[in-house]
């Protein structure tokens, strides 16, 4: 989502993302924005986040003010991940949301909530 476009001038409010969720593993990819590979309108590369289910405390999702939502990953000691998503994406993140919570709850010695 790009905003203040004003000409050559805008600002890339929320970069491309991409969450998956294995048995095991959820795994955060998001474009890097310092990357400086570049090539028109896209980047080379990427931020790839591995993250056991069983360090996933739970998972949030919140409502910002600027029209964004929120997926906040709890980890432990107050760790935490947030990946914003535009609005109209809310269905899809309180779903992503509940099927964390839902496969972590497979995991052999686990509890995990979802606000």
């Amino acid at each position: 989502m790009k905003i203040a476009n004003r000409g050559w001038l805008s600002k890339s409010l929320i970069f491309a993302h991409l969450m998956i969720l294995t048995d095991h593993e959820l795994i955060l990819v998001r474009d890097d924005p310092e990357s400086g590979r570049m090539h028109e309108s896209f980047h080379y590369g990427g931020i790839w986040n591995y993250i056991p289910l069983h360090k996933v405390q739970r998972t949030s999702v919140v409502l910002q003010q600027n029209g964004l939502v929120t997926l906040v990953v709890h980890l432990p000691a107050e760790g935490k991940i947030e990946r914003d998503f535009s609005m109209s994406r809310i269905e899809e993140v309180k779903e992503f949301s509940t099927s964390v919570s839902a496969r972590r709850a497979l995991l052999p010695n686990s509890s995990s909530t979802t606000q």
